[in-house]
Parts: structure tokens; sequence; C-alpha cells
């Protein structure tokens, strides 16, 4: 083991880039939930759509309508 000392200007360094490091990765995490919660959203209402068109015996036509307006929103 080594007693090496760190200087207050590279601690402060480490800390300044430590703290850029978390901004980043918070940005990334909170763009990821974003995504994630869009995506879950959106499968979970054309499994819904899905389910009432099949129980409700609607045209096929109708239903592969409704899934190409879902995947035309953005």
């Amino acid at each position: 083991m080594s007693d090496r000392q760190f200087s207050d200007a590279q601690i402060a360094l480490l800390d300044h880039l430590y703290q850029e490091n978390v901004k980043i990765a918070a940005a990334f995490w909170d763009w990821r939930h974003k995504l994630m919660a869009f995506t879950f959203t959106i499968v979970s209402a054309l499994a819904a759509v899905g389910t009432w068109a099949t129980t409700r015996q609607v045209s096929p036509f109708a239903v592969a309508g409704a899934f190409l307006i879902a995947s035309v929103l953005p």
C-alpha cells in the first residue's frame, strides 16, 4: 500500500470531474426513463386496442388501420 497524498488542486479537480459525471448520468437516466415510459404506454395501448378489437370482432382492416395510425404518432 502506498501513502500517496493528493494536493488540494487535484482533489478539487476530481471533485469537479465527479460532479460533471453525475450531471451526465442524471440526464441519461432521465431520458431513458421518459423513453421507456413512452414505449410501455404505447405497447399497453396497442394491446388494449387489440384485445378490445378481438373481443368485439371488429374488422381486421379497422384494427390494422388503428395500428398504422398509432405507429405514425410520435
